[in-house]
């Protein structure tokens, strides 16, 4: 028969600590005079992570407008994790605001969808490093997508005239 010290030696358990990223988890020893109810484990984290925002592309130009969607033109950041354009129905305070995202960093363009037709659209891009980005506005800072294509119900070309003629039952603002 085992002496009860010896079963208590052959009934410990020691549980390691580990590191796991940048949280640490201590060290907790469970015995037959310590049972293994709730242990208290210290717990603790650091981040170092530091978040540094690169210059802004440059320049920014509106390369082409259509019905729903704009493009434009930008100069490459070296060092920059990608980049991002944005449109804004109200010069970005409030308002719609679309977006278009690249991960790569030497595209020098980039077009922006489901815009509204016949609206009015502030568009900045950006150059993302880490969780942060570095925004400049478009030269011009601000353009209109085209209206909607108006089909007409007759249409008629000479040499010397254009006639159309909108559907009866539609009114002129639709």
């Amino acid at each position: 028969m085992l002496k009860s010290s010896a079963i208590s030696v052959a009934r410990t358990e020691k549980r390691e600590a580990y590191r796991a990223s940048k949280f640490t988890i201590g060290t907790a020893m469970s015995t037959p005079a310590n049972p293994p109810l709730p242990h208290k484990i210290k717990l603790s984290a650091s981040s170092e992570r530091r978040i540094t925002a690169g210059v802004a592309p440059s320049p920014v130009t509106i390369s082409a407008v259509y019905i729903t969607s704009a493009a434009v033109n930008f100069g490459t950041v070296s060092g920059s994790g990608g980049y991002e354009l944005d449109a804004s129905t109200s010069n970005f305070v409030g308002g719609i605001v679309l977006s278009s995202i690249t991960n790569n960093n030497a595209l020098g363009s980039l077009t922006v969808t489901g815009l509204n037709p016949d609206t009015t659209y502030f568009l900045k891009v950006g150059s993302l490093f880490n969780g942060a980005t570095t925004y400049a506005s478009s030269v011009p800072a601000s353009t209109s997508t085209l209206t909607n294509l108006i089909t007409p119900s007759v249409l008629s070309v000479t040499t010397n005239t254009v006639t159309a003629h909108r559907s009866a039952n539609r009114s002129p603002a639709a």
